[in-house]
């Protein structure tokens, strides 16, 4: 409601809270009723409920925000100035800035921006473009195809970014739109517990319905770099044992990963650690 923009809706869905939120959006409601609107559903997880939003916007694009994150008051405005800038684009990324509790304040830059859709794609599974709610402006028109995946209790927006990407060649908004708020117990920070929550996000990204067949070889890589990062994740969480799980999964799914001699020195570090 601070925005210096005024042409704007929000629309809030309720996923099944459990403490005050309906009345906070009550009374929210009744003091903006022409910008807010919002809905309540049954505890469906994320992906629902950002569907739900998606079908019931009436805007040309849309921007999703995440319960806890901050849209800093001038996004709406630099938005606006990037769409009238580039008439013709139809996705649009920024910097976006995180916040742990405890620490300072990180800037995270949007990364490698190419012409080619393909290495668009390939630089997102490789972590060089970085992609958050918050940060990133889609036409509605992106939706008809693309829908958040369901079935997943977290890393649902994973397969949306990748297939964004697939689908068009972003403009950059040189800004900082919105400020990701940390917590210990947020999903972001959920650590896939099996193989097979692992391989359900890697099966909804690559759907054969919606990725070019040229895009579809990049699943092994992709697999590969998500068992690395969950060898990591599981090395610094103390879990050994995991970690060298998903380090030896990474080597099956991409032999060359035996390069990235970060990760291989955690393997071998693993086996002396209690």
């Amino acid at each position: 409601m601070q925005q210096t923009n005024s042409s704007f809706e929000i629309i809030v869905v309720d996923d099944g809270s459990t403490d005050s939120t309906k009345d906070v959006l009550l009374k929210l409601h009744q003091h903006y009723p022409n910008t807010l609107s919002y809905i309540t559903q049954n505890n469906c997880g994320a992906g629902s409920a950002r569907n739900a939003g998606i079908n019931l916007a009436k805007g040309e694009f849309l921007l999703f925000l995440d319960a806890d994150d901050e849209l800093r008051p001038e996004a709406l405005t630099q938005i606006e100035k990037a769409i009238l800038s580039s008439p013709h684009s139809k996705l649009f990324l920024s910097n976006h800035l995180s916040k742990p509790q405890i620490g300072e304040t990180r800037k995270h830059h949007v990364g490698l921006i190419s012409n080619d859709k393909s290495k668009n794609f390939k630089n997102f599974l490789n972590k060089k473009i970085n992609m958050a709610h918050g940060a990133f402006v889609a036409h509605n028109s992106l939706f008809k195809n693309i829908k958040y995946p369901i079935d997943l209790q977290a890393g649902e927006d994973i397969p949306v970014f990748a297939q964004l990407l697939a689908y068009e060649i972003p403009e950059t908004i040189d800004h900082s739109l919105v400020v990701i708020n940390k917590h210990k117990d947020s999903l972001r920070h959920h650590v896939f517990s099996n193989k097979e929550e692992a391989l359900m996000v890697s099966e909804r990204l690559f759907d054969k319905k919606i990725l070019a067949p040229q895009l579809l070889k990049y699943k092994r890589f992709y697999l590969s770099k998500r068992c690395l990062s969950l060898s990591r994740t599981n090395y610094a969480a103390k879990q050994y044992i995991d970690s060298r799980k998903w380090y030896r999964e990474a080597l099956y799914y991409n032999p060359v990963s035996l390069f990235e001699l970060s990760y291989f020195r955690k393997f071998i570090k693993s086996f002396f650690k209690k």
